[in-house]
C-alpha cells in the first residue's frame, strides 16, 4: 500500500497512512473574508486504512458537530469520513456512497424510535462532477428534527431527507476516521485533515469561520462545546515503536493510525 508521502518529507518510521505536505494549499473565499491557507498537511487514506480514536460513541447521542477537510480522489460504494458502529443497528457516520445517479455525501443517524431503521440525510448537490478530486469542506450537524449539511460553507441539506429522530442513539463503541469499524470495508480513499467534533450544532457563520483555520486558528468561542480537534499535519504525528499517533490538539482523543 502506498503511504502517500511527499518528496520533501521522509518515510522514516512512519506507517501508513502517509503525510501529504507538498502543494497542499485548502483556501476558501467569500467577500467579507480573506483567503488562508488552513493545513500544513493531511493523512491519506489508501482505502484500507484508518484512524481508530477514543472518542467515545456517546459523544452523538444529542447535539453535534462534524467538520473536516477532504479530498476524495476515486468513486466507490462507500468512503466513510468518520463513523461509529458498536455492531447493532446503532450508528452515526458521515460518508460517501455511490448509486446509480452518482456520488452522494450522507449522514446517517439511527435507529430512528419509530421505525427502528437508520435516518440518511443527503446533500442536494451530487459529489460526482461537482467536488470530486479537489479539496472541500465539509460539515454535518445534529439536533433532534433538524439535520443539515454543509459544503464550503453552504448549506446543502436535502430537507426531503431530514427525518425526526424521537430517541438517542445508544453508541458503546469508539470513533473512526476515515472508516466505519476496525475491519470494516467502509474506508476512505482520499485525503483528510482538519476534524473537528464538538457536541453543540455550530450556525452556519460559525462553520464559515472554522473551515479557514486549524486548531491554532481557533477562538475561544469556536472552542466551545468543542470535543476533539485532530489537525492531521506533521507536527500532529508522533512515531512509536509499533504505531503511529496523531494528536487530538483539543482533547484526549489520541488517534492511531492503522
Amino acid at each position: 500500500m502506498a503511504l502517500g508521502l511527499s518528496s520533501n518529507l521522509s518515510k522514516t518510521g512512519l506507517t501508513k497512512p502517509g503525510i501529504v505536505t507538498d502543494n497542499l494549499v485548502l483556501k476558501h473565499k467569500y467577500d467579507a473574508g480573506s483567503v488562508i491557507p488552513v493545513s500544513d498537511g493531511a493523512v491519506y487514506f489508501d482505502g484500507d486504512d484508518y484512524i481508530s480514536t477514543t472518542l467515545p460513541g456517546s459523544t452523538f447521542h444529542n447535539d453535534f458537530t462534524i467538520s473536516a477537510w477532504v479530498y476524495r480522489i476515486e468513486e466507490d460504494q462507500f468512503h466513510t469520513i468518520l463513523g461509529v458502529n458498536d455492531g447493532s443497528n446503532d450508528e452515526c457516520r458521515l460518508y460517501f456512497q455511490k448509486s446509480s445517479s452518482g456520488s452522494d455525501l450522507i449522514l446517517a443517524i439511527g435507529p430512528d424510535a419509530t421505525s427502528g431503521a437508520t435516518r440518511y440525510i443527503h446533500a442536494t448537490t451530487p459529489w460526482s462532477g461537482n467536488y470530486f478530486n479537489k479539496w472541500v469542506h465539509i460539515a454535518a450537524t445534529y439536533k433532534d428534527g433538524e439535520q443539515k449539511i454543509y459544503i464550503n460553507g453552504a448549506d446543502d441539506t436535502d430537507s426531503s431527507t431530514t427525518p425526526t429522530r424521537t430517541t438517542n442513539l445508544n453508541l458503546s463503541a469508539d470513533a473512526f476516521i476515515g472508516s466505519l469499524s476496525a475491519g470494516s470495508s467502509h474506508d476512505m480513499l482520499g485525503y483528510i485533515c482538519n476534524v473537528g467534533i464538538w457536541s453543540s450544532v455550530l450556525t452556519q457563520a460559525q462553520i464559515k469561520s472554522i473551515m479557514n483555520k486549524n486548531y491554532a486558528g481557533l477562538t475561544d468561542s469556536e472552542k466551545t462545546n468543542l470535543v476533539s480537534w485532530w489537525n492531521l499535519d506533521p507536527a500532529s504525528v508522533t512515531t512509536g515503536e509499533s504505531s503511529t499517533y496523531t494528536a487530538d490538539s483539543h482533547g484526549s482523543n489520541t488517534g492511531t493510525l492503522t
